[in-house]
C-alpha cells in the first residue's frame, strides 16, 4: 500500500524540477527578465513583442 502512494508523490516531485515557474508570479515579485524567460519556455518565440513589451495594455503581463 505504501509504494502506492509515493509513486504520485515521486512523480510530482520529478515532474516539478522541469515545469518552469508562472511568469505572472515571477513579474509579480519583481522578477521582469525571469518572468519573459519563462513566458519563453511556456509560449516559444522570444521578441519582446510577442510578450507584450510595447503593447498599451501590458500584453500578458498585465495585472488587474
Amino acid at each position: 500500500m505504501f509504494l502506492l502512494s509515493v509513486i504520485p508523490g515521486g512523480l510530482l516531485g520529478a515532474l516539478s524540477l522541469i515545469i518552469p515557474e508562472s511568469p505572472r508570479w515571477l513579474y509579480k515579485q519583481g522578477d521582469t527578465a525571469g518572468a519573459m524567460a519563462a513566458g519563453c519556455r511556456l509560449w516559444g518565440g522570444c521578441s519582446n513583442a510577442d510578450l507584450g513589451g510595447d503593447e498599451e495594455d501590458g500584453g500578458w503581463f498585465h495585472t488587474p
